[in-house]
């Protein structure tokens, strides 16, 4: 532990270093405003190219350059002096322009789903440790189906052995549909268990009219249901953790083919002037 933060504050202190650096750099540069946006514009592509290797660095682990926890150290704190950097390219003012505002809003736009995937990468596995053993994102559909099928046996079983049809009515109006695929996946993200509550108080209302079987039954597809709320749990929370990444990598690389031309339009146009 102590190791831990030991290296988070060198981390810390290093990235306020190179930041220092880097707006000391520009702010003497910036009696020649074209030099000072040279240097931070070359500063903050370069920077940007080194955050995109990331994703590089963990398509091909060999041969290992650094481990896969520093990198995403570096990856967190050098995106955080990218921010930093960007403010000073545009010299905190909004950029102006369609294209100058489309890089600028994606460049925040994959700051923003950086930091909101260091943050999901830092809270939602604790919470889903709460639930419960963590399973495998692909597994889900299978176990999901392995419920759907035993709690559809139960209540035909139970009719085939008793006739008695409330239990299967119930089934068929409020479980059937819950049971077929993932539910609630946005109440899950909030942490809200409502609709499992109530599928759960609308079954034990029915109690007192079920016979002995079905009772029986309503005690099984209980434990069906805790179990199925858990996998739609499960599938909300990884799908946050894999999803992100969807959103992120790839506007990651079109804002790094933007940044090129808008490198190639800029020499252009000063060669030209």
């Amino acid at each position: 532990m102590k190791t831990f933060a030991a290296r988070r504050w060198l981390a810390g202190l290093l990235t306020a270093s190179a930041a220092a650096a880097v707006t000391i750099a520009c702010i003497s540069l910036y009696p020649s405003l074209r030099d000072a946006a040279y240097f931070s514009g070359w500063t903050l592509l370069g920077i940007c190219v080194f955050l995109a290797a990331y994703n590089v660095r963990k398509k091909f682990p060999y041969p290992p350059f650094l481990s896969s926890v520093v990198w995403l150290q570096l990856h967190v704190w050098v995106g955080a002096i990218s921010l930093l950097v960007f403010v000073l390219h545009v010299d905190v003012a909004w950029p102006r322009g369609p294209f100058e505002i489309t890089l600028g809003v994606l460049f925040l736009l994959v700051v923003g789903t950086g930091f909101l995937g260091m943050f999901l990468t830092r809270t939602l596995p604790p919470r889903m440790a709460s639930r419960g053993e963590e399973m495998i994102f692909e597994r889900i559909p299978v176990f999901r189906r392995q419920l759907l099928t035993q709690a559809s046996d139960l209540v035909v079983q139970i009719v085939e052995e008793t006739d008695a049809t409330m239990l299967m009515d119930f089934y068929a109006r409020r479980l059937d549909a819950f049971f077929a695929g993932p539910r609630n996946l946005f109440l899950h993200i909030c942490q809200a268990t409502g609709p499992r509550e109530r599928l759960l108080d609308e079954l034990h209302t029915l109690d007192r009219s079920f016979n002995e079987r079905e009772r029986a039954g309503a005690d099984t597809l209980r434990g069906l249901i805790y179990t199925k709320d858990g996998l739609d749990y499960q599938v909300a929370m990884q799908g946050l953790l894999k999803g992100w990444l969807f959103v992120h990598v790839p506007l990651t690389y079109v804002m790094l083919v933007l940044l090129v031309v808008h490198v190639v339009i800029t020499h252009t146009f000063v060669g030209e002037s």
